[in-house]
């Protein structure tokens, strides 16, 4: 998350952070704007991390 954050070019949307309280909670997240070539879109994520691309017409 914080490498896809650094990009710059990313857009948190919802998310993207830990959860209050005990344990190791990850805020669902919803990602925009990442790029093909961007770790978060090649690479399996453990935990609830969305990327959502726009849809052309």
């Amino acid at each position: 998350m914080d490498e896809a954050k650094a990009l710059g070019h990313v857009q948190v949307i919802t998310g993207g952070s830990k959860h209050d309280g005990k344990g190791y909670w990850f805020q669902p997240t919803l990602l925009a704007g990442a790029k093909q070539e961007d770790a978060i879109v090649q690479r399996e994520v453990f935990g609830p991390v969305s990327e959502c691309d726009g849809i052309r017409r």
